[in-house]
């Protein structure tokens, strides 16, 4: 019973890290609002220090990168 145990508790805790290896970034995006940072539209986060110009600037900026790309792959 005690070997079951020791093996439950292993497998276990190999599994956990090999979550939290592998999947980094679904890790971050979680906890990316328990980390200071607000979220201005959807997938995107940004810093409370930014104010609301530097917020405005940075969803237009990503709008515009965004057609950028369209236009490229549309092509």
């Amino acid at each position: 019973m005690k070997m079951f145990k020791f093996t439950v508790v292993i497998l276990l805790a190999t599994s956990a890290c090999t979550i939290v290896f592998y999947n980094k970034a679904a890790l971050a995006c979680e906890v990316a609002a328990l980390s200071g940072f607000e979220k201005i539209q959807s997938d995107i986060f940004v810093d409370d220090s930014l104010n609301k110009a530097e917020r405005t600037q940075l969803l237009t900026l990503i709008q515009q990168a965004k057609s950028r790309v369209d236009e490229t792959l549309l092509k």
